[in-house]
């Protein structure tokens, strides 16, 4: 169960990293009423900085993508936990669909400003 709700956090982070990596995706997005400077990607690398002592810019795209890697992660050590072999061919395949049916959501309904805005 944790794996599926993982699954589906990673194709909502996909679908916001989508949004908001270029601008005509993220100027038909619900993001588009925020600061361009730190959720723009294409603008977000002109003003925000990096840490010191990394490569690491915390805009919104690389925080999406940090938490998109986390939630891979905990996804592939609670199925390396939770299932055995067998079930793991059967629960990848399921898993997959859950990502392609969470970024799906995520990025044509939910991250979609209407175009009545």
């Amino acid at each position: 169960m944790v794996t599926i709700i993982l699954s589906l956090f990673i194709g909502i982070l996909s679908g916001c990293m989508d949004r908001t990596n270029e601008k005509v995706a993220f100027n038909n997005s619900i993001f588009s009423h925020m600061n361009k400077r730190w959720w723009l990607r294409e603008e977000s690398w002109k003003h925000v900085k990096f840490i010191p002592f990394t490569k690491y810019r915390p805009d919104a795209w690389h925080l999406f993508q940090s938490m998109m890697y986390v939630c891979i992660g905990l996804c592939a050590a609670f199925c390396a936990i939770e299932w055995t072999n067998l079930h793991f061919l059967i629960s990848s395949t399921g898993i997959a669909s859950v990502v392609t049916i969470g970024k799906v959501l995520s990025y044509d309904y939910i991250l979609k400003r209407n175009a009545t805005n």
